[in-house]
């Protein structure tokens, strides 16, 4: 299962997704880090000067300021909300901010504003850094103090987390789409090459009119297309071998039959003249002669895959070829009843191959 290509293919396509996938996060963390985090500063305090400006426009408001407590609303804000400066309403009790001292915060600077104040600080005796927005707190027309909501500076670590973790949910998305992908590439592509592969066993059995599945276009469809022509080719092989056999079968009977032929009227004693016996034994010879070189064609054959093969060009005596065909074949003529005789009209000697 793990060494097939069904599973190898889309394998090695998902490590290579996954790899570029960790490689673009990564430069893309990188490259977009400050970037991000300049945002998420820009965001927190965009969010710290709209609380400070409605607490400011909050406690402004005579009515409500014994009804208001800061501990209340930082547990509902998630804020810090400091406060530097007089107690604006003396014998009414303030609203439980926490107080900073003098010059923890540049009053002259915020008191002029009409907008939040953006900076950092660390509150007295803490190490922690804050992100922290003013703005001056008026009743009337009488400034008393500023107003401090601030928010610890690792919220844009959480934010950056966050954004990390938006980075992975679309990264698995990812992932899974090209797994789907990756799985319908594979079946496209290992489906007719297993096809193939069957077709092959097929060839291999000898069944040379197997279907060959069609592949339009690519490398499978080449593959296909070639080992289609493979089969064809094999089959007209096939068939070439199987008359190749038969051809030689019958030559190489032909002159086993004249042997037999003269064999069996020798010992028959059917021939009982001298010149007739030397006849048949030099027949005998000549065919015996025959079968020789009828296998050493044989083996010439496969001389000519090797190009070792050679012709012989000689002088070949029509006349004295037909007479030795003709006696090769009198004997069994004779035997089989047969009216059998020999008629030469021209005399030719051609160039060849005897």
């Amino acid at each position: 299962m793990l060494r097939s290509l069904r599973f190898q293919l889309p394998a090695l396509f998902l490590l290579g997704v996954v790899v570029a996938g960790l490689v673009s996060a990564v430069i893309a963390l990188r490259l977009f880090r400050s970037y991000a985090e300049d945002r998420a500063r820009q965001q927190a305090y965009a969010e710290l000067g709209r609380e400070a400006q409605g607490l400011t426009q909050l406690y402004s408001r005579q009515a409500g300021l014994k009804l208001l407590s800061a501990k209340k609303l930082e547990l509902a804000t998630g804020d810090r909300i400091y406060y530097t400066g007089l107690d604006p309403f003396p014998g009414q009790g303030r609203p439980a901010f926490t107080a900073l001292p003098r010059g923890a915060v540049n009053t002259r600077a915020v008191r002029q504003r009409t907008r939040p104040a953006a900076f950092e600080f660390r509150p007295p005796r803490s190490n922690q850094t804050l992100l922290a927005a003013a703005l001056p707190l008026r009743v009337g027309h009488k400034f008393f103090g500023v107003i401090v909501v601030a928010k610890p500076e690792t919220v844009l670590n959480q934010r950056w987390l966050a954004l990390i973790e938006r980075l992975l949910l679309a990264f698995a998305c990812g992932i899974a789409v090209a797994a789907l992908f990756a799985w319908y590439l594979s079946r496209r592509i290992t489906t007719p090459v297993l096809e193939l592969s069957r077709a092959a066993d097929e060839v291999a059995r000898g069944h040379y009119d197997v279907d060959v599945p069609e592949v339009r276009g690519g490398e499978i469809g080449q593959l296909a297309d070639s080992f289609r022509e493979m089969a064809v080719r094999l089959s007209e092989a096939e068939e070439l071998e199987r008359n190749f056999l038969m051809s030689v079968s019958h030559e190489l009977r032909t002159p086993l039959t004249a042997i037999r032929g003269h064999v069996e009227a020798l010992r028959e004693g059917v021939v009982t003249d001298e010149e007739l016996r030397t006849a048949s034994l030099t027949l005998i010879a000549a065919e015996a002669a025959r079968l020789e070189r009828l296998v050493g064609d044989v083996l010439d054959l496969a001389k000519l895959d090797a190009r070792r093969f050679t012709v012989l060009q000689e002088e070949v005596d029509m006349e004295h070829l037909s007479e030795r065909a003709y006696a090769a074949f009198g004997e069994e003529a004779r035997r089989r009843a047969i009216n059998y005789k020999l008629q030469v009209d021209a005399k030719p000697v051609i160039v060849t191959d005897g």
